[in-house]
């Protein structure tokens, strides 16, 4: 079975600016999203089936005065370039504006710097989720050997959790740190002991994805030099209104349908056509392979409704819920299986759902839209997870993470996910 991932809210696909090649942001996002699951969760479980990425964003809210009706003051136009801010730097220059361990003073020293002195895997997530933003200019690049080089440096990055390495003391610039992380990272491979294996596999040619990383601390830097955390944070407010007026909507239309129209609502027809096109994979082979569905924020509920009400009997290896509300909608009762009569005296805490195997649910404590679960859900297993980012940034950072990536490939195979024999 491949894997099946199911994304959040207030995503749509044919927004922003195409690349080189004509793929949209979303589609550069799902290339480098795929290419980072195959290497560090598809592999560690022997699974070689594609991955399924439903999209529903085409079936979410729509605003009837564009989403700007209740906006006061709109000046979207302003974004950025009256400020005298270049669309490429606008997410490292957020990035930076979250980072409370930069004041404004500081801006002038290396921002990767700072903060590897603070937390080096840190500064190392940084720097890749600036390399993966879609702006980036570097082309072409294959998301797969970004995948290799990201692997490494979470490798690299963890040895280094609480003790960042010596050279770091005497960066001066954005570039210095790449060329010195490059040096180290070539060296440490031979040196890492046979339990951290990622580092020997890092090999091959990876020009381009040194090269992304190189342009991505050129953006942070010169970002660090455009902008003071002040003024930049003045320029969120319209944005955000709007994001979490379609978050809202998105969330309102789907539980308004959902309930009036069953496993016809749109955003439920197109994920369940994805859960029972794995499923069909599986139907004739003779060696059935696990079956994982991951959940990103709003994803994860439209799953749990999923496999709790609309394929109860879809057997499911793991269930990884990230940033997700699922707690939250149960408190509430909003899914389509809840049971009102949770908690009682004897059944305190809601059943992890029959027909799933292990369930991780991953939340950050910065992510004020991610929740843990164990208190509400027997059988979740809540995984706590530092994306280095302040609020809103956390929400969306887990996917473009290093040590995301490196912490699952670790802890899934503790799980001992296993194939099952075919029909």
């Amino acid at each position: 079975m491949p894997l099946v991932f199911v994304h959040g809210l207030n995503l749509r696909k044919d927004e922003g600016k195409k690349d080189a090649k004509g793929r949209t942001p979303y589609e550069q996002t799902v290339e480098q999203r795929n290419a980072s699951m195959e290497e560090n969760i598809l592999k560690p479980l022997g699974i070689t089936s594609p991955i399924i990425n439903p999209y529903w964003g085409d079936c979410a809210a729509t605003f009837h005065w564009g989403g700007h009706g209740g906006l006061p003051g709109t000046k979207y136009e302003s974004f950025g370039h009256e400020q005298g801010l270049d669309s490429s730097l606008l997410l490292p220059a957020a990035m930076i504006a979250e980072s409370q361990v930069l004041e404004d003073e500081q801006l002038d020293k290396p921002v990767l710097r700072q903060l590897g002195e603070r937390s080096f895997p840190a500064s190392i997530d940084f720097l890749m989720m600036a390399a993966n933003d879609v702006i980036s200019p570097i082309d072409p690049l294959d998301p797969r050997e970004l995948a290799r080089l990201a692997g490494a440096l979470g490798a690299y990055a963890e040895h280094h959790q609480g003790n960042p390495p010596d050279w770091i003391a005497n960066i001066e610039s954005e570039a210095q740190f790449i060329d010195q992380l490059e040096i180290s990272l070539q060296s440490s491979r031979h040196e890492a002991p046979s339990s951290e294996g990622e580092w020997e596999s890092f090999g091959g040619p990876l020009e381009n994805a040194w090269a992304a990383l190189r342009e991505s601390a050129k953006r942070i830097g010169d970002a660090a030099q455009e902008m003071k955390r002040s003024k930049f944070r003045s320029l969120f407010r319209d944005p955000l209104h709007m994001r979490f007026a379609r978050f809202l909507g998105d969330a309102f239309i789907y539980l308004k349908r959902r309930d009036k129209e069953g496993d016809a609502e749109p955003i439920l027809k197109k994920v369940l056509a994805a859960l029972d096109a794995a499923d069909a994979a599986n139907t004739q082979a003779p060696v059935k392979e696990p079956l994982v569905l991951i959940g990103h924020s709003m994803g994860s509920n439209i799953l749990y409704d999923c496999i709790t009400y609309f394929r109860p009997n879809l057997h499911v290896d793991l269930f990884l819920t990230v940033g997700s509300q699922v707690a939250v909608f149960e408190e509430l009762k909003l899914f389509a299986a809840s049971d009102t009569s949770i908690p009682n005296d004897k059944v305190p805490r809601v059943p992890k759902p029959a027909n799933v195997v292990h369930w991780l649910n991953v939340f950050d404590h910065s992510d004020i839209l991610g929740f843990a679960a164990e208190k509400v859900f027997e059988g979740a297993k809540d995984l706590e997870f530092d994306t280095g980012n302040q609020l809103l940034g956390a929400h969306g950072a887990y996917f473009s993470s290093v040590n995301f990536y490196n912490r699952l490939s670790r802890r899934i195979p503790e799980l001992h996910v296993s194939f099952r024999p075919g029909p």
